[in-house]
Order: structure tokens, then C-alpha cells, then sequence
């Protein structure tokens, strides 16, 4: 019975913080924060050292154009200009992005009880032994299962 109470809710809370515009505009700036950050790390990757040590690289390329001084200079100024355009790519949408996001403090500030409503239902589950995804997972094939269900979140 408690379970199936804390199923009911969290399901309909996370529903509700997922259909607000303030959680779909903060995912898409974490998402390009995801981004930035696996760039950056791309480009600590992408030393000739860690080249030649790839063994997916065939090792004639490697010769060809790791070991000649300018054809490496080449390869490696090559890399540093995709990475700073896709860099530039990014600081162009986050910006976009930042410019578009048009909620208040107070749309904010109600997504973020929300999304700690949300948190603490998914620790009281975990304390359960219960996964919140699977439980999402259920919880919404059991919802559009039901005659006449519509998945509103209200």
C-alpha cells in the first residue's frame, strides 16, 4: 500500500517537473555543458603521444604523418582548429540558449522545490530497494494502459 502510494506520487511529480519549460530549458543547458566538457576533454586526448600509442591508427599513417616534424605540426594545428570551431559552435548556443530562456525567479525557484520533491521521493524509493527509472519506467506503461488515460500531468 505505501509503496504503491510513493510509486503514484513520484510518477505524477516527475511528470509535472518534466512538463515545466524552466526543466526542459535548464536539460538543454546541461546538455551543452555535457558537451563543452567531453570537447575539452577530446582535446586533452588528442596529443601526437596519445596518437601513436592508438592501435586503431595503422602504423604506416603514423609514420606518414606523425613522424615527418611538419606533417605533424600540420596534424596537430588541424586538431586545435576543429576543436576551437566546435568550441565556438557551443559558446554560440549556450548563448543562444541563455537568451531564450525568459522565466522568472519565481518559475525557477517553484522548479527547484519541485525538483527536490522529486529527489527526495527518489531517495525514499531507493530506501525501498526500488530503481525511480524502473519505477518511472512501470508507473508510465501502467498509466498508458489504463481506458481512457491521457498522461496529463496536472
Amino acid at each position: 500500500m505505501y509503496i504503491d502510494q510513493l510509486k503514484e506520487l513520484y510518477y505524477r511529480e516527475r511528470l509535472k517537473l518534466e512538463g515545466m519549460e524552466v526543466y526542459r530549458k535548464e536539460s538543454e543547458l546541461r546538455f551543452l555543458k555535457l558537451k563543452a566538457d567531453i570537447l575539452q576533454e577530446s582535446q586533452n586526448r588528442l596529443s601526437i603521444s596519445e596518437l601513436e600509442g592508438r592501435a586503431d591508427i595503422n602504423e604506416e599513417v603514423k609514420d606518414e604523418l606523425l613522424r615527418d616534424r611538419d606533417k605533424q605540426e600540420k596534424v596537430v594545428e588541424r586538431i586545435e582548429d576543429n576543436l576551437e570551431g566546435e568550441r565556438q559552435e557551443l559558446e554560440k548556443e549556450e548563448k543562444y540558449q541563455l537568451e531564450r530562456l525568459g522565466y522568472s525567479p519565481d518559475d525557477f525557484a517553484d522548479y527547484l522545490c519541485l525538483a527536490e520533491k522529486v529527489l527526495l521521493l527518489e531517495n525514499a524509493l531507493e530506501e525501498e530497494k526500488l530503481f525511480p527509472s524502473e519505477v518511472y519506467r512501470e508507473m508510465k506503461r501502467k498509466s498508458s494502459q489504463l481506458p481512457g488515460s491521457r498522461n496529463v500531468s496536472s
